[in-house]
């Protein structure tokens, strides 16, 4: 790159790394149920040495994802003893690493307009800025699409059988990471390899199939120990008629994966005009581009499309969650730059669409400066209100009771434990420790609920001693019973 190239991409990646790193040292990051449940798991898992083959459970009955995000959340936890932040600046490196790979990627072999139009695209997506920073088991499929497509794009250009293991190694990982993707994935990419190859690939099969039961292993593992619990529950599902499936005609069906799949590529554009303006491009360019036999990975990248479009049909038994496919962005977005590479006279345009990415960044920027005020969400709220209880209790023994609407507090149970290896509070008991408890009642739109969990976990001789409410609407009460 010459000088103002390389000045421009500072800047970009300034922008691109701005907008991923803020949220996290203001621990305005999401830390929902499924991040505290991961959580406590790893640091069972470090604490006991008991390794688990199978990871959190899927949307499917009996069946769950890989235990592979456990393995890699126990590197921060390790180095960190356990510090919340350091599981987010782990995914934020591990994605800033695999995006800069992208970008050199796209430079290789599309050219630097198409790499900083990929740069900036992803600078302000909502969806990319997520991705970079949250540690949960979906969110590493994306991180495993980035290399899926590297090597399988390499494949098609040198004919390599160790790409065509890798090829199979990341649709493993990705199988482990977000179930309901491998599941969809690993097939298509099968049957597109025959279309394309035909017997060829039969030949040298076997270097996809070892590398995709590498990730897998821990599974097989679990099923060998657990007598195949969960090949039963997957062939239950198919071959058993219930009453739980959702019944959907075809053209629902459609019109719900198409309106779907579109909203993958506008995670990519962020704007539905631009991202219309794309596909109008690539169907127009397409029809000229597959005549081209030098144009393998293209025909293999839409194939693979066209039949995990298929068959997502299967799947009948409930909404189908964007969250399944998630990563599928990048190979819509390797697609667009494949495409438009080819389009030179389209440059000017990329030019121009960079420039005005590069505005908007700006403007978020400004805004960013300009806005003092942090939300109080996130792992903020809820590192906040167990540091007002340290406070409160003074590392002196005491009762807590907690609600939250998912049920199990898992949230406030690792941040208690944590506190708790630093020697700043108590483990806290569940019944009332002299005659006094702490009542934690997170925001619940169905008032019931709280309602009713109060009439279960405060006694009626209990009275009111002190109440404190916090910006995201949760309380801390504390209750004593009068001797």
């Amino acid at each position: 790159m010459k000088l103002w190239q390389k000045i421009i991409f500072i800047i970009i990646l300034f922008f691109y790394i701005y907008f991923r790193i803020t949220p996290i040292i203001n621990e305005t990051v999401p830390y929902t149920y499924d991040q505290g449940r991961d959580f406590l798991k790893t640091q069972e898992i470090v604490k006991t040495g008991n390794i688990p083959f199978i990871g959190p459970t899927t949307g499917l009955e009996g069946i769950f994802h890989g235990a592979w995000i456990y393995y890699l959340l126990s590197i921060p936890y390790i180095l960190t003893s356990g510090s919340l932040l350091s599981f987010y600046y782990f995914f934020f490196f591990i994605n800033l690493g695999l995006n800069l790979l992208f970008f050199y990627f796209a430079k290789k072999y599309f050219g630097l307009t198409n790499a900083f139009l990929f740069l900036t695209a992803t600078s302000i997506s909502d969806y990319f800025i997520k991705n970079s920073f949250f540690p949960s088991n979906d969110h590493l499929a994306p991180f495993f699409m980035i290399l899926f497509i590297y090597f399988s794009y390499s494949y098609f250009l040198k004919k390599s059988k160790k790409d065509l293991f890798f090829i199979g190694l990341f649709s493993g990982f990705i199988l482990e990471s977000e179930f309901a993707f491998g599941l969809f994935l690993i097939p298509s990419v099968l049957f597109s390899f025959f279309i394309i190859e035909k017997k060829d690939f039969i030949k040298k099969i076997h270097f996809f199939i070892i590398g995709s039961i590498i990730p897998i292993l821990p599974r097989i593992l679990f099923e060998i120990k657990n007598n195949f619990l969960q090949t039963k529950n997957f062939l239950k599902y198919f071959f058993e008629n219930t009453n739980n499936k959702i019944e959907f005609n075809f053209l629902n069906i459609f019109k719900e994966r198409l309106f779907l799949f579109f909203n993958y590529i506008n995670d990519i554009f962020v704007f539905k005009s631009i991202s219309i303006f794309f596909i109008l491009i690539l169907f127009i360019s397409l029809i000229y581009l597959l005549k081209n036999k030098k144009n393998e990975w293209l025909k293999f990248s839409l194939l693979i499309i066209c039949f995990i479009f298929i068959l997502s049909f299967i799947y009948k038994k409930g909404p189908f969650y964007s969250y399944y496919l998630g990563g599928i962005q990048y190979l819509f977005l390797t697609i667009f730059l494949f495409v438009l590479n080819k389009q030179k006279k389209l440059n000017f345009f990329l030019i121009l669409l960079i420039l005005f990415y590069f505005f908007i960044n700006t403007i978020n920027f400004k805004n960013s400066i300009l806005n003092k005020k942090i939300p109080f969400l996130g792992l903020r709220a809820d590192n906040n209100i167990i540091k007002y209880l340290i406070k409160k209790t003074n590392n002196q023994d005491f009762c807590l009771k907690i609600y939250t609407p998912p049920v199990i507090p898992y949230t406030y149970q690792y941040l208690l434990n944590y506190y708790n290896q630093k020697k700043l509070i108590k483990i806290p008991k569940n019944d009332f420790y002299k005659n006094q408890c702490y009542m934690i009642i997170d925001f619940d739109q169905y008032q019931f609920r709280i309602d009713e969990w109060r009439k279960n976990n405060i006694p009626k001789e209990a009275y009111l001693l002190e109440k404190k409410v916090f910006e995201n609407k949760t309380l801390i009460e504390l209750y004593e019973i009068k001797k």
